[in-house]
Parts: C-alpha cells; sequence; structure tokens
C-alpha cells in the first residue's frame, strides 16, 4: 500500500493520511497504536465506517494499487523542499503548542527520548505529528507525507 501511496497522487496521499488521523481520534483514548498499514486495517476493522470513509477507503486503496501495477515513478523530493517543509513544520508546532506549554513540553520529551517514553505519549507525538502535517500547505504537506511514512528520500 504505502509503495502505491508513493506513486499515487498528492491527492490520494493527503485523502488516505486525512482518514486515518480521524479514525486515530476517534480510538487513540481506548487504544494506542501506530500508523502503519497493518495498524491501520486493524482499526478498519474495529470501526464502523461512514459511507464517505469506505468510498475514501476504497478509492485510494485501488488508486494506490493501480498506480504500483501501472510501475509509475515515486514522487520525489528535494533538499531544499524538505529543508522548507520541516521549517513550516516547525511552525505550525509553535503556533498549535506554543513553547513552555505542558503539552509542548510532553511532546519534546517524548520526541527527545523516544526510547523511554510510554506507549500513551508515543502515540500522542504520532497522532500530533499527523494533524501538523496534514495543517500545512499542500506542497509542504506531501513532502512531509512522503518523507515520513513512504520512505522518500531527497534526491
Amino acid at each position: 500500500m504505502m509503495d502505491g501511496l508513493a506513486r499515487a497522487s498528492p491527492q490520494d496521499r493527503y485523502d488516505y493520511y486525512s482518514f486515518v488521523a480521524a479514525i486515530m481520534d476517534r480510538h487513540s483514548l481506548d487504544r494506542c497504536v501506530s500508523a502503519s498499514t497493518s495498524d491501520v486495517m486493524k482499526w478498519i476493522a474495529a470501526s464502523q465506517l461512514s459511507d464517505a470513509e469506505t468510498e475514501t477507503l476504497f478509492r485510494v486503496m485501488f488508486n494506490a494499487r493501480k498506480a504500483l501495477g501501472q510501475n509509475l515513478p515515486k514522487a520525489q523530493v528535494t533538499p531544499g523542499e524538505v529543508k522548507k517543509a520541516m521549517l513550516a513544520m516547525g511552525a505550525e508546532l509553535d503556533r498549535e503548542y506554543p513553547i513552555g506549554t505542558p503539552l509542548r513540553t510532553r511532546y519534546r520529551n517524548t520526541a527527545l527520548h523516544l526510547d523511554q517514553a510510554s506507549a500513551d505519549d508515543i502515540c500522542f507525538v504520532g497522532q500530533v505529528g499527523l494533524h501538523l502535517v496534514l495543517a500545512l500547505d499542500p506542497t509542504s504537506r506531501d513532502v512531509m507525507l512522503l518523507m515520513g511514512q513512504l520512505g522518500v528520500t531527497p534526491d
């Protein structure tokens, strides 16, 4: 799925990760899971999807499989695009979670000491990170989605 998403359109990537964020928001309080394909599929199995969510999921899965089957090239990012996107994400983090607030401290401590973090803290960082990425401008958002989950590296 992820290899196909790296070959699909930016809109398909946005739709997929918006869908994942919505499911994370519904389930993060009762079970913390990651945004990996296998965990997302477990969430989906345990969720009651709306008709719109079901349509989004199947459309994106079809488009990702189609792009993979057609052997379309993976989207590429440049170091300059990555730097711009990282700066934009940092600005969004500062806006949403100002320095000195308890949630920003939790985010920082977890991100810096992942090996010592609780499962809830790791889930919190993942959920916050996904929402920060989805709030970016379309170009920066796509760069971050490609870099974060899909394993695309700068040229």
